[in-house]
């Protein structure tokens, strides 16, 4: 894997920006991640529950609100927004390969479609558009993260979270004691940063953009990124950087979060 960076913005990029990648050993490893994600769904509805109602909280929607998910994944976040009461649309380009049974009997008011976001046409606007670990596989996000913002009812927000690569290399030589030795997934072709992820917003016409940050340290999203629950030493580990907040206040954050408001409020 070959890393550039922008001379002029600093923006770092894997040099072949295919982002599909289907097929072969990383194809295989993908199928296994999904199907852990199936077996690991209910605690991720629960945490996404609490997240969701969050984003909500953040939006000018009425007593039904509209959710349009880029990149549907394992359907952890469709599940927590029909039981939240929200209509729910679903976009996921693996629908037709992985998710036959999931789009044949999806959840109540529910609609999957087995899409890229670039073939997605609707008259219809929503009160959340959200890109969950989405954004950094994709080869235009500027262009990607504009047409989001296109599909706001006013009052509404787009939500986009992606790794965090500050310190590259360090990041993950330390991450690479826990779990691999890769520098990041090769299905990352977008390498944000903060301060990178804010200019793609600002490039894409955004009127305003908050940058926060999400912590490792919540036991599920620990479970999620090893595959399984941390040992005790580890647990203990991380409950003390949650107690702590230092990732966060730190800038460490194991992913970054990009909040904006349609109108700018």
């Amino acid at each position: 894997m070959t890393i550039r960076r922008c001379p002029a913005c600093s923006f770092l990029f894997t040099e072949d920006r295919a982002g599909d990648f289907r097929g072969g050993a990383i194809g295989r490893e993908i199928a296994e991640f999904y199907a852990f994600l199936e077996s690991y769904r209910e605690a991720r509805v629960a945490y996404l529950g609490e997240r969701l109602r969050g984003l909500l909280a953040r939006t000018r929607s009425g007593a039904e609100p509209s959710v349009l998910e880029i990149g549907y994944g394992g359907g952890a976040l469709a599940r927590a927004a029909t039981a939240l009461g929200c209509r729910y649309t679903g976009l996921e380009p693996l629908l037709g390969e992985a998710f036959h049974a999931e789009a044949a009997a999806p959840p109540p008011a529910a609609r999957l479609l087995p899409l890229r976001f670039e073939e997605f046409e609707t008259a219809e606007r929503f009160d959340l558009v959200a890109m969950d670990n989405v954004l950094e596989h994709l080869a235009d996000p500027v262009g990607t993260v504009r047409r989001a913002l296109a599909l706001l009812r006013p009052g509404g927000l787009l939500w986009a979270q992606v790794p965090n690569e500050r310190n590259l290399v360090l990041k993950h030589r330390l991450l690479s004691l826990l779990k691999d030795r890769r520098i990041t997934f090769p299905g990352h072709v977008n390498l944000f940063t903060a301060r990178t992820l804010r200019r793609c917003f600002r490039e894409a016409g955004a009127p305003q953009v908050e940058i926060g940050g999400t912590s490792a340290s919540h036991p599920v999203l620990a479970h999620l990124l090893l595959t399984r629950p941390p040992g005790p030493l580890l647990a203990a580990g991380l409950g003390a950087l949650r107690a702590s907040r230092l990732d966060l206040l730190g800038g460490w954050a194991y992913w970054l979060d990009a909040y904006c408001p349609a109108d700018g409020r």
